[in-house]
């Protein structure tokens, strides 16, 4: 101990020597404290000393112990008359009669004080920032010193925090720290202690200088508030204090929150302190250190923003990333053993600073400057690390509240997104405008031998793939609802391109020339032909548009085809590339809880966007196979075909003169046409055939004679007619040829008949009204009649129903239909914009078409519900318009022409295709495919008999209604055919 506190052998000596000197005489007698400085001083005299300087300074030591214990910090105040000889002398006149009082009160301050300097023996003098191997001999020595200094448990474990502490203050030796927390731990609490260390630390105060204030505090507060106000000012600034790194940070916590915890227990603390809990002060200490980070970032980028090209902003959002990386992975996680939320806080506090700075810049952004594009993804991502730190960092409890409640979010994509979307549809505009230009200059000329497309539709590709990249080199962050839109501009650039080539087809009557007049009969010589010269030229027709049929030759039909499979094929690899940049763009898309900062992230990508596209592409390889095999054979071979073949009578002019013919188009079309496509456009030229081969035996003229013995001959045509397209296995299968020459091999098979069997069996069942005794030939005879309209007899079934459907089916002009009384009516009220545009009355036809009528009929009247609530077409839009052929909607379910339900469930089948797409204003169901029919419907705006046997025509719009229904057709429309101004049902029911 001597050594520790660096006493001499010689002085030890003295000090002995004059304490036994100062004894003499007093045996019994308590001697104070204070005696002891003045018996040395008395006692010991200069020539004990080897030289002056050493008398001097102990001579000052003693002096200075006198002043600290009499005058600085008496046990019995001076008064307000100050200091005073005689006061002074009266002092020590109380101190000498005060015997009965212990001696550690005399001079609290000083007891304390020399039991500071004893503790400090424990640092080793070579390396004060270690303890000295004998620290607990030393301690034992300083234990026995309580009684005499009225030393404390509590007061002792304070002391030695305060000087372990204040050591690593002054070396930064964190071995100390741990200590000094270890320490700190021990101290009782005040249920801990007993009554009369109770007692005793009550008496004990001191006065210390606070902001130029002198304040009083108990034993306790006056070494632990010092303690914890320098622990708060490094907590409060933790960025700055503990910039290399954390490792004393968690102990400095810890010291904090411990003094913090002791203090609460002293009167006047307890009520201040307790307000705050530990979570508000952590909480403290985050806003305050983040507070003081982030002013000195925006100093640093304002310092620098003239020598850099970036915005301010967006170097400040990035250095504001790295500042809450650095929390979140070095300081966060020590503060949030703490409490919980403190991710929370720090993410949000900064969410909030940026927040403030950004909210100006966005309010006043007009357009994608170079600004724009510099802030936007910067501060977006800063937005999104935020989210995504929060989200798997904290509890969900602490997300909801923060992310759904406290966060307010940027809206950056919201402002960004406007930007892009006017963007994207100038872009689009000029799109389209090139489309059509590549597509005016095409000539229909295959590239190569082995690319057999246009170079068109390589052209469009490369203008599309063009607007891609720049969309998604514009690095501002966008939502799903730009790509949508994107997407939808794509799609209909294509149906655009689509529709400019299907435009250059004529009518497939302009095909087909007029049906021969009726064929006359006379008995007086068994069977033949009356020949009568017809009433009109059946070539007139044609004449009128030979000129465009003839441009319209196969080999340009067949690169038609052959570009329209690599659009369509090329589509899907499209869209995947657009995905995989829109994936690499969007990685968040996985963030659990993105969906909180911002409603309109709820928009997603469309399932099949170019979904529009690809029906129109497929329906028109179907329209041009099927005109290319009626043209080849109602055009190219109307000669040798459908005027020659059979004339005059079958032995005289027999099929097989037609195979070489056909063998050289069948030839051109498979040297020309893509492999995938071979089997299409030949089962086109056979659908064509077949149909020739009636039109010859059922429509054959004045000029042809049949004969019940031809029967066999035409059996003989047909095989030979099928065996040529399945040619040996190298052709069509012979399933899809089989099912094609079924309905002529009845035909046929009926030549073979006596028309006297089946007129006697006819007026049989009319008579009767069930057909019992139809012969198998009357009704082969009769489903023949039937097959155009698309319905089959039924055996059993009455035959004026079978009779009246006939009839019904044969009219002419189905949009022209005489109204019948007995069909349901139904209406809509239509509002263009916000103006009302007028009432749509329509004749559902639920005489054929029953289901069909009554799932419309409900929609509109309301009486189908869904949990109650009624579904239907009120409120709905026409979400497609194209002029010229058709207005479309029913789609309350999505609104964009995919969604799909109706009162039968999700979908039905088709009813029947009795009626046909004749003229304007005919309802008929839209549809994705054979027996998909739902909620969506369309109303025809001209003649549309390509339709026809694909879709259910099941009513007609009358009278004035038409008029609304053109100006619905004249709106003008967007992407995807969309109307720029919304085409709405108001409202609806039955009449």
């Amino acid at each position: 101990m001597r050594v520790q506190l660096e006493i001499s052998e010689a002085m030890d000596m003295r000090t002995r020597q004059g304490l036994l000197n100062a004894l003499v005489g007093k045996v019994g007698k308590r001697m104070d404290n204070l005696l002891v400085p003045l018996e040395l001083l008395s006692c010991i005299s200069r020539t004990e000393f080897s030289d002056k300087k050493a008398y001097l300074r102990w001579q000052k030591r003693q002096l200075n112990m006198l002043e600290e214990g009499l005058i600085n910090h008496p046990a019995v105040g001076f008064g307000e008359s100050g200091r005073k000889a005689n006061e002074f002398r009266n002092l020590l006149l109380k101190i000498e009669e005060s015997e009965s009082l212990p001696s550690s009160s005399d001079g609290y301050h000083l007891n304390v004080k020399l039991y500071e300097k004893l503790l400090f023996s424990v640092f080793d003098i070579l390396d004060e920032g270690k303890l000295t191997e004998e620290v607990e001999e030393i301690h034992e020595l300083i234990t026995s010193t309580w009684k005499i200094l009225g030393i404390s448990e509590t007061m002792h474990y304070t002391c030695y925090a305060w000087v372990l502490f204040r050591q690593f203050v002054i070396t930064g030796e964190r071995g100390l720290l741990q200590h000094a927390i270890e320490q700190l731990k021990k101290i009782p609490l005040k249920e801990q202690r007993g009554q009369q260390e109770r007692l005793h630390l009550k008496n004990l105060s001191s006065k210390i200088a606070v902001e130029e204030e002198f304040e009083d505090f108990t034993f306790l507060q006056s070494f632990l508030i010092p303690i914890q106000r320098w622990a708060a000012k490094k907590l409060g600034d933790y960025h700055l204090h503990f910039a290399e790194g954390s490792a004393t940070m968690k102990e400095i916590v810890t010291v904090a929150m411990v003094t913090r915890r002791l203090l609460l227990e002293e009167p006047q603390f307890a009520t201040q302190l307790a307000i705050v809990t530990d979570e508000d002060q952590i909480e403290s200490y985050i806003s305050s250190s983040i507070k003081n980070a982030f002013a000195g970032i925006v100093q640093d980028v304002d310092a620098t923003a003239d020598s850099t090209h970036e915005h301010p902003l967006a170097s400040l959002a990035e250095e504001t990333k790295k500042l809450l990386k650095k929390d979140s992975t070095i300081f966060l996680p020590i503060l949030s053993q703490w409490d919980p939320r403190a991710t929370a806080i720090s993410a949000s506090l900064i969410h909030k600073l940026y927040g403030n700075k950004l909210k100006p810049f966005l309010d006043g952004v007009e357009h994608l400057t170079e600004d724009a594009v510099s802030v936007f993804p910067a501060a977006d991502s800063l937005e999104q690390y935020v989210m995504a730190l929060i989200t798997s960092t904290c509890e969900e409890h602490i997300v909801d509240e923060y992310c759904k409640r406290k966060l307010t979010p940027y809206k950056v994509e919201s402002v960004s997104g406007t930007l892009v979307l006017r963007w994207v549809n100038s872009q689009l505009g000029r799109m389209l405008g090139w489309v059509e230009r590549a597509i005016q200059q095409e000539g229909w000329d295959p590239i190569s031998p082995q690319q057999r497309h246009g170079s068109s539709i390589v052209e469009v590709y490369r203008i599309v793939e063009e607007t891609v990249d720049q969309f998604f080199a514009l690095k501002v962050p966008m939502r799903p609802g730009e790509l949508n839109s994107l997407f939808r501009g794509i799609d209909n650039a294509f149906q655009v391109y689509t529709n400019h080539i299907t435009d250059k087809l004529v009518s497939k009557e302009d095909l087909i020339p007029p049906v021969p007049i009726l064929t006359r009969y006379k008995k007086e010589i068994g069977i033949k032909a009356f020949v009568k010269k017809e009433l009109f030229d059946p070539r007139l027709p044609d004449v009128r548009r030979s000129g465009q049929i003839n441009v319209l030759t196969t080999p340009k039909l067949c690169v038609q085809l052959n570009t329209l499979h690599y659009a369509i094929s090329q589509l899907s690899k499209l869209e995947n590339n657009i995905r995989e940049q829109w994936a690499r763009k969007r990685p968040r898309e996985n963030f659990k809880n993105n969906k909180s900062m911002d409603e309109h992230s709820k928009v997603t990508l469309h399932k099949d966007p170019f979904n529009g596209s690809r029906k129109d592409i497929n329906a028109a390889i179907d329209r041009i196979c099927e005109f290319t095999g009626t043209k080849v054979i109602f055009w190219d071979l109307r000669e040798s075909f459908i005027d020659n073949l059979y004339k005059p009578n079958v032995s005289q002019s027999r099929l097989e003169i037609l195979i070489e013919p056909l063998d050289l188009v069948l030839n051109q079309l498979c040297d020309i046409i893509v492999e995938p496509l071979r089997d299409h456009i030949v089962t086109g030229l056979l659908q064509a055939s077949m149909e020739g081969l009636l039109r010859v035996l059922l429509d054959g003229g004045p000029s042809r004679l049949f004969l019940p013995g031809d029967a066999k001959l035409l059996e003989e045509d047909l095989e030979l007619l099928k065996e040529f397209f399945i040619s040996g296995g190298d052709g069509l299968p012979r399933g899809t040829v089989e099912n094609q020459v079924s309905h002529v091999r009845h035909v046929i098979k009926l030549h073979g008949c006596e028309t006297r069997v089946l007129i006697d069996d006819l007026k049989s069942a009319s008579v009767t009204q069930r057909p019992h005794n139809f012969s198998r030939s009357s009704i082969k005879f009769l489903n023949l009649l039937l097959s155009n309209i698309g319905y089959s007899y039924k055996p059993g079934e009455p035959i004026s129903v079978v009779f009246e459907i006939g009839r019904i089916a044969f009219l002419v002009e189905w949009h022209q239909r005489p109204q019948n009384p007995k069909n349901p009516i139904v209406f809509f009220d239509v509002t263009i914009g916000t103006i009302p545009a007028g009432r749509i009355k329509m004749e559902l036809f639920a005489d054929i078409t029953p289901k069909t009528a009554e799932n419309f009929r409900q929609f509109c009247t309301g009486e189908y519900r869904k949990a109650g609530i009624p579904v239907g077409y009120k409120g709905c839009q026409f979400h497609r318009v194209i002029k010229d052929f058709m207005v479309q909607a029913g789609d309350f379910v999505k609104g964009d022409g995919s969604g799909c339900v109706s009162v039968y469930g999700s979908k039905f089948d088709d009813e029947n295709f009795i009626a046909k797409h004749t003229g304007p204003g005919l309802l008929s169901m839209a549809n994705s495919g054979q027996n998909t029919n739902g909620c969506q419907f369309f109303i025809t705006c001209s003649k549309c008999d390509w339709l026809d046997n694909k879709h259910v025509v099941f009513g007609r719009v009358l009278g004035d209604g038409l008029l609304v229904m053109r100006k619905i057709e004249n709106v003008a429309t967007g992407p995807n055919n969309r109307p720029k101004l919304s085409c709405v049902i108001a409202e609806c029911g039955e009449m």
